[in-house]
C-alpha cells in the first residue's frame, strides 16, 4: 500500500510549508509509530524536507566562509571587476563550461576550493550538525 501520486505531492507541499520544530516532531513520531508503507513513505518525505533544508543552510554556510577568507574575497572582488566589465556574466552558471579562459580559470578554482571545503568539512568529528543549532 502507497500513497498516490497526488496525495504524495500534497504532503511534499504540506511538508515544504511546515516550520523546522514541526518537521522534527514529525520525524520524531515516524520514528516511534511507524507501521506501514504508507507511515514509511510519510517519513521518507519528512525526512527528505529536513535533509533538504541542512543542505541550503550547509550550503549558506559554506557561502559565508568562502567570503570571510581572503582567498574568496579576492576573486569575489575579480568575479565584480569582470562583471562590471562585461566579461563575466551570471548566464554563464547555466552553461556547464563558460567559454572565456578566465570563467574557465575561475570555475576550477572554484571548484577545487569547494571540493577541499567538503573534504574539511566532512571530516570534523559530529559533522551531522542538528537542524535546530544551523
Amino acid at each position: 500500500m502507497c500513497l498516490l501520486p497526488e496525495s504524495h505531492e500534497h504532503y511534499c507541499r504540506l511538508a515544504r510549508n511546515l516550520e523546522d520544530e514541526k518537521l522534527l516532531e514529525l520525524d520524531a513520531h515516524y520514528r516511534q509509530h511507524s507501521r506501514t508503507s504508507v507511515d514509511w513513505e510519510l517519513h521518507g518525505i519528512v525526512m527528505g524536507e529536513i535533509h533538504q533544508r541542512r543542505e541550503f543552510r550547509r550550503q549558506q554556510l559554506e557561502r559565508s566562509l568562502w567570503l570571510a577568507s581572503r582567498r574568496g574575497r579576492f576573486l569575489e572582488a575579480i568575479k565584480r571587476w569582470l562583471i562590471s566589465r562585461g566579461l563575466w556574466s551570471s548566464a554563464a552558471r547555466e552553461r556547464k563550461h563558460p567559454r572565456s579562459l578566465i570563467g574557465r580559470l575561475l570555475v576550477v578554482l572554484w571548484q577545487s576550493y569547494r571540493s577541499s571545503r567538503r573534504v574539511a568539512i566532512n571530516t570534523l568529528p559530529g559533522r551531522q550538525t542538528p537542524l535546530e543549532q544551523l
